[in-house]
């Protein structure tokens, strides 16, 4: 005797709960739960490569809702939740200030080989502590910078945001605010920097007296964080 699998939903079940939730702030826990065990079953079409980690969501204004939910069902039914963006600025001794991007791992889910910001990684947990404690932690764990490699104050804040990116053929349904820091290193820091977890494969020196020009070519792919974030930096 064999166990029937249950049905997978379609595309209008998805659609209908995506427009129910409205990212996150029209749920309740118990129905994220059951969302959860509901498609848990779908998995392997749905997001198959996404990790269980759970992200605390957030309302349109970055404040936290008090519920959470699986990273896969965050990015298959639009929850909103919150990511940190660090860029981060090294004084050349001849180009100036210069932006350190970095070069995406060929194995990323998403934009894989793309030029994006310094550091960027999703927060896991609650919101309210863990926001500023994730970009340092992220910075260390993707290039090796820590805080002492930094300019008296560490990071600074420079703008929160919302994104939004859907490709429904992946079932990938992104909607994330975003918090953006901007740190300058110490002249030293740049010897001291690798890849300590291979999410990044090489770095990419860009000037910030070039910073708009290289922003509208369209001869290098750039990741959604760097077009969207570098020019917030760009406008202080």
């Amino acid at each position: 005797m064999t166990t029937e699998e249950p049905a997978a939903p379609s595309s209008e079940e998805l659609v209908a709960l995506r427009s129910r939730l409205r990212c996150g702030e029209a749920a309740t826990q118990a129905e994220l739960d059951g969302a959860t065990e509901r498609l848990s079953t779908c998995r392997r079409w749905l997001r198959p490569n996404e990790k269980d980690e759970r992200f605390a969501l957030v309302d349109g204004a970055g404040r936290p809702l008090k519920l959470n939910a699986p990273r896969w069902l965050c990015h298959s039914l639009g929850l909103r939740h919150v990511a940190v963006h660090v860029l981060l600025r090294w004084p050349s001794p001849g180009l100036g200030n210069v932006f350190v991007l970095q070069v995406r791992s060929w194995d990323k889910a998403d934009s894989p080989g793309q030029l994006d910001i310094s550091v960027g990684g999703h927060v896991v947990g609650d919101v309210g502590q863990n926001v500023l404690e994730t970009a340092y932690r992220e910075m260390e764990e993707e290039l090796g910078v820590v805080t002492a490699d930094l300019e008296s104050g560490g990071l600074k804040h420079v703008a929160g945001y919302e994104f939004n990116e859907e490709r429904e053929g992946d079932n990938f349904f992104n909607v994330e605010w975003r918090e953006l820091y901007l740190g300058d290193i110490l002249p030293s820091a740049m010897e001291r920097i690798r890849f300590q977890d291979r999410e990044v494969v090489g770095l990419y020196l860009c000037p910030e007296s070039e910073a708009r020009r290289f922003l509208s070519q369209t001869f290098l792919p750039l990741a959604s964080a760097l077009t969207n974030s570098l020019p917030r930096c760009l406008d202080l």
